[in-house]
């Protein structure tokens, strides 16, 4: 793979502008630099033998054939020519006529072409200026990801001492009273249950598990996350995300729906939105950012 096509996919440039940029020069070669001469072999021909009805009969099928394209470079060799013609007959005034009309049509030709060639220049200019904007974005955004990711895989670590810490904790003491709890000390008891337990990597866990697991109100679940400033939605879904990122830190090779099923997420789809709300950023540009926050 070239050089050029490397940047354009490392920066994400849209692949129409790689085309552009080589098609412009073509078709500024092909259309700049003048139309293809007309053939006037058989005029010349019948002008050398002094044959000037022939001349001016091939002439005339020549430019009706062009109709009404008369901004065109054979448009004007045929007017020359009939300038020729006319001088070799005597007939000055004529030629002088023609001559003019060669010339003037010479010039809007010229005309013609440098609008065409400062058009040309001005698109690549601003094709160029774009593709420039296009990979400052991208490394705005790439160093942004890169940041991010550092950021994340800094938190993740914390995260990972904490579900340990909570998986350590020795479950063969008596059994709480879950009901005389205070807000504050179910939320401590319920936070520990689920990370120690990761109740959160089933899919199908939430408040209902925990009423019937603990004989809870939903009323008495709301009011313990909610003293914390979140919800027990929020709460599994910032569980599952956090431990999505360890599984990808800890294999970046895992393909990302498999990370979100093993993460408890039910579909890709839904992992890679919760994962971009969260982080500003999605689970493969996470992944793939991870050695660079190293």
């Amino acid at each position: 793979m070239s050089l050029s096509s490397n940047l354009f996919r490392r920066f994400k440039v849209p692949g129409w502008v790689l085309p552009t940029l080589i098609a412009i020069p073509l078709i500024a070669g092909a259309n700049g630099g003048g139309s293809k001469p007309i053939d006037t072999s058989a005029a010349r021909e019948a002008f050398r033998n002094g044959d000037f009805a022939t001349m001016r009969d091939e002439l005339d099928i020549l430019i009706r054939n062009l109709g009404r394209d008369t901004l065109r470079q054979m448009y004007a060799n045929a007017l020359l020519l009939q300038s020729e013609a006319a001088e070799a007959e005597g007939n000055t005034a004529v030629s002088l006529e023609f001559l003019k009309r060669y010339n003037n049509l010479n010039e809007r030709i010229d005309a013609s072409h440098n609008r065409f060639a400062v058009g040309v220049v001005v698109i690549i200019i601003m094709l160029v200026f774009f593709i420039a904007r296009i990979i400052s974005d991208q490394e705005a955004i790439m160093k942004k990801n890169e940041a991010l990711s550092k950021l994340l895989a800094e938190s993740t670590g914390y995260k990972e001492k904490e579900y340990q810490e909570a998986e350590d904790i020795p479950d063969d003491g008596p059994a709480p009273d879950i009901q005389a709890m205070t807000s504050e000390e179910l939320y401590s008891f319920l936070h520990t249950e689920i990370l120690g337990k990761k109740l959160f990597l089933n899919p199908g866990f939430g408040r209902q598990t925990l009423m019937d697991d603990y004989s809870l109100s939903k009323e008495k679940i709301g009011k313990a996350f909610s003293a914390y400033g979140t919800s027990l939605p929020q709460f599994i879904n910032t569980c599952r995300l956090e431990y999505a990122c360890s599984l990808m830190k800890r294999d970046r090779e895992m393909n990302v729906t498999v990370v979100a099923s093993s993460s408890g997420f039910t579909t890709r789809e839904s992992f890679s939105r919760s994962f971009k709300q969260q982080y500003a950023l999605t689970p493969s540009e996470y992944r793939d950012n991870l050695g660079c926050a190293e």
